[in-house]
C-alpha cells in the first residue's frame, strides 16, 4: 500500500499531505528517458495519469539547453538541465499540487541537478544524477561523484532530508561480505561487480 493510499483510507485529503514527510518520498519516481521520443516529459506525465505522485526524476533526457524551467499544460513544474556537448540531461518534474513548495533548484551540470521542497521548517532536497558511461575516463566519473557529495553536504547543512535518484551506470552485484550494507545489492543480483560498481559502493 502506498503512502497516499494509506492517507486516503484514513480520510486524509491528498492536498493536506506534507510532501516533506520522509514517508511520502515513496511517491517520488525515477525514470531513464533514453528510449523515449522527442516529447519525453509530456509522454511521462501522460503515463502518470491516475497515479499518485509527488515528483519525478528523469535522466538521459538528451537536452541541449543548460537550464530550462516551465509549467506544463497540466500545471506541473518542469526543471531541467542539459549539455550542448554531451548527450546527457537530467530533469525534475514536480506535481502541480506542490509547485509552490519548491523554494530553490539548481542545475549543477548536464548530469546533476537538485530541487528543494520546503513546508514550514521542513525541507527535502531531491537530487537527480546521470553518471557517465564506460566510454568516459574514470576521472570524469569521480568529478560527478564529488559534485554530488557537495550537493548532499550542502543540503544536510540546512537540516534537509536528501533523496538521490539517478542512473549510476554501475553494476553493483551481490554483497561481497557480511559487513556491507544491504543497499549494496541482494544475493539474487549478479555476483560480478564492475569497476564503476566498486566506485559507487565505495562512495
Amino acid at each position: 500500500m502506498s503512502y497516499w493510499q494509506m492517507m486516503a483510507e484514513q480520510g486524509t485529503e491528498i492536498n493536506s499531505v506534507d510532501p516533506t514527510d520522509v514517508e511520502s518520498l515513496e511517491d517520488v519516481w525515477f525514470v531513464n528517458a533514453c528510449c523515449m521520443g522527442e516529447h519525453k516529459e509530456t509522454d511521462m506525465i501522460k503515463e502518470l495519469e491516475g497515479q499518485n505522485w509527488m515528483a519525478l526524476g528523469v535522466a538521459e533526457t538528451w537536452r541541449s539547453e543548460e537550464t530550462q524551467e516551465y509549467i506544463t499544460e497540466e500545471g506541473h513544474l518542469v526543471m531541467a538541465a542539459g549539455d550542448k556537448v554531451e548527450r546527457a540531461g537530467v530533469a525534475i518534474i514536480v506535481n502541480k499540487k506542490w509547485t509552490e513548495m519548491v523554494v530553490d533548484w539548481q542545475a549543477v551540470s548536464g548530469r546533476l541537478m537538485w530541487a528543494d521542497i520546503e513546508n514550514g521548517n521542513k525541507r527535502v532536497r531531491l537530487v537527480v544524477v546521470y553518471m557517465p558511461t564506460a566510454e568516459y575516463e574514470d576521472a570524469k566519473v569521480v568529478d560527478v561523484y564529488m559534485e554530488l557529495q557537495k550537493v548532499i553536504d550542502e543540503a544536510r547543512a540546512k537540516d534537509a532530508a536528501v533523496l538521490v535518484m539517478g542512473d549510476f551506470n554501475a553494476v553493483i552485484g551481490s554483497k561481497t561480505n557480511e559487513e556491507e550494507d544491504e543497499w549494496h545489492g541482494g544475493r539474487t543480483l549478479p555476483t560480478s561487480r564492475n569497476s564503476r560498481g566498486w566506485m559507487m559502493s565505495g562512495w
